[in-house]
């Protein structure tokens, strides 16, 4: 029981909430991918200043925003670390939009 106990502490998610700006991107990204882009790089300098669960929130959505706007990835080590992150956390919603990034890498890059 205590073993149960643990787990789901160990595996809580941030109740702190997103910068405005982020959450703003994500709420727009489907329709206006551009607008969305320009508010994260609005945020790009400060971002480092957030706790990591902002900073790889922030990651995956600029890698998905980016690909929306058909910009190639030069390289999946951010979202390498998001899948680690996220793995580390059990949040497996965002998991999966990261797993799914990765796949655009790859499709990109044509290795698959």
């Amino acid at each position: 029981m205590l073993a149960v106990f643990f787990f789901a502490f160990a595996c809580q998610k941030n109740k702190e909430p997103y910068p405005v700006q982020i959450q703003n991107a994500e709420k727009i990204m489907l329709k206006e991918p551009a607008k969305a882009l320009s508010m994260l790089d609005s945020v790009r300098t400060t971002i480092k200043n957030q706790p990591v669960e902002t900073q790889r929130y922030y990651d995956l959505l600029l890698f998905r925003v980016n690909d929306m706007c058909y910009i190639p990835h030069k390289s999946n080590d951010t979202i390498q670390k998001c899948i680690t992150y996220y793995t580390k956390h059990c949040d497996n919603d965002k998991l999966m939009a990261a797993y799914y990034c990765m796949g655009c890498f790859y499709r990109d890059k044509k290795i698959l």
